[in-house]
């Protein structure tokens, strides 16, 4: 976690921009087209800072050259290393550089629309904005492509859904994100909806772009994986440390989240079920209507039933979890 001692004081020796952070491991082939698309960007000044994740291809070297050959006085490149595996830790690292008062997490699979730091500049100079979001564009392996589904109402209820604070989906304030703790570098998936429920647990000062301003490529290799069931026990212990956050909030629907995470975990059975874990996925359904301490009878037996719903194949079953449970 972030040791955030001396906020008070970082604060104040903010400069005025915005940072954007690019973790990196082993993406020699890949990097240079992320890197360039944020060097595209039609903000004038911006700051970038590649972290390297103790990569083992030659990916430090394309980095380095990078940056020698595109630093300008309006475009600042800083490369750094982060020997302690993990994207968290990347991350994590990379916004104890920063300098800015605004910052963005991209990672090095993907591209920038070439407004994307213009746009969330313009949104988050203004007293009233401490995160600027937006939708982005996921491109599967198998050539398809979807849009991430936008907010319905409150932003914690959309970020508890559909996860809209993804890592490449904001900016927001170095303060705000430096007092609300950093990333979590014991968690290895779901880091980034953790993260967002801290945020948005601390400030609901949220201006939503409703277009889609990134696009991210599926990669076999992926730190997450393409599958929930090779790393059953990650995503219940980002789960866990969410509730965790969620008890000691002192939101006004606390319950009302806290069913929603309840929700998630009925979900994340479901998607084993459709994986053909069937073992693992009644015990995780089972263990979490039983140990809920928020759930009603009847929504108890509404969470089965969108459970079912989604083991299926079906989806939407969020939008009558939110506004059930």
């Amino acid at each position: 976690m972030f040791d955030n001692t001396n906020i008070s004081e970082s604060k104040d020796k903010l400069l005025p921009g915005i940072t954007v952070i690019v973790p990196v491991y082993n993406r020699a082939s890949l990097l240079v087209r992320c890197l360039d698309s944020v060097r595209n960007q039609s903000l004038s000044s911006l700051r970038l800072i590649i972290v390297d994740n103790a990569s083992t291809d030659g990916t430090r070297t394309v980095a380095d050259e990078w940056a020698q050959r595109y630093t300008t006085d309006d475009f600042s490149v800083r490369v750094i290393s982060e020997e302690r595996r993990g994207a968290c830790h990347a991350r994590q690292a990379g916004l104890e550089k920063t300098e800015t008062e605004y910052v963005m997490f991209f990672d090095s699979d993907d591209m920038m629309h070439v407004d994307m730091a213009m746009t969330a500049f313009k949104a988050l100079n203004n007293e009233e904005v401490d995160i600027a979001a937006w939708p982005v564009n996921y491109n599967f392996l198998d050539g398809t492509r979807r849009q991430t589904p936008g907010p319905d109402g409150d932003p914690l209820d959309s970020h508890l859904i559909h996860a809209t604070l993804r890592t490449v989906g904001y900016a927001v304030r170095t303060d705000i994100l430096r007092q609300a703790g950093g990333w979590d570098n014991d968690l290895k998936v779901w880091d980034d909806w953790e993260l967002g429920v801290r945020l948005l647990s601390q400030t609901d000062r949220v201006v939503w772009i409703p277009r889609p301003m990134a696009e991210i490529y599926s990669q076999a290799d992926s730190l997450t994986g393409l599958d929930f069931t090779s790393k059953a026990g990650e995503w219940e212990e980002a789960l866990d440390r969410i509730e965790k956050v969620l008890h000691t909030s002192r939101l006004p629907r606390q319950h009302h989240y806290l069913n929603l995470v309840d929700y998630r975990r009925a979900i994340l059975a479901a998607q084993y079920s459709k994986e053909g874990s069937r073992d693992l996925a009644e015990s995780l359904l089972e263990k979490t209507l039983k140990e809920s301490p928020t759930l009603k009878g009847w929504q108890k037996r509404l969470i089965r039933m969108l459970y079912k719903y989604t083991a299926r194949g079906h989806r939407g079953a969020g939008r009558i979890a939110v506004r059930m449970l």
